[in-house]
């Protein structure tokens, strides 16, 4: 990709045990951000499954009940298969009672960015030579 981000073409996404979606989408791979920002279909897909799940608007973010168990988020590059585990995902409590999602919505900023919810659950070799992003599941540190 010629960009003067780390830009990498997204093939697809997967929540939990359910099928892969073959959803192309770019986004750029950022240290300096967070959270996960993805198109809405994608917040929507993952938050499905988790019961109690709502965008509120005084957060400006989808918040959960913590007291729920976060499905896994695998996303693709090609064929390969990279896997952000469920706890990775929750960002941090609110409140006694809610937490904030670490996968949020892209829409209006005009990019999905690679934040530090999925950048902490991968091996990632940024190859100025060459331009490209590499990706590589790592062991991780069980919740």
């Amino acid at each position: 990709m010629n960009s003067v981000y780390w830009a990498v073409p997204i093939t697809g996404f997967q929540v939990g045990a359910g099928p892969y979606q073959s959803t192309p989408w770019v986004a750029i791979v950022d240290t300096g951000t967070t959270l996960l920002l993805v198109p809405d279909a994608m917040v929507n897909a993952y938050y499905a499954l988790v019961p109690g799940a709502r965008f509120d608007p005084s957060w400006g973010a989808i918040l959960y009940p913590c007291t729920q168990t976060l499905p896994t988020f695998i996303f693709g590059i090609g064929s390969y298969r990279g896997t952000v585990p469920g706890h990775y995902i929750n960002y941090g409590n609110v409140n006694f009672t809610h937490c904030y999602g670490g996968i949020q919505s892209s829409e209006g900023i005009g990019i999905s960015i690679i934040g530090d919810i999925l950048i902490k659950a991968q091996f990632i070799v940024f190859d100025l030579g060459s331009r490209r992003v590499g990706f590589a599941n790592k062991k991780l540190v069980p919740p």
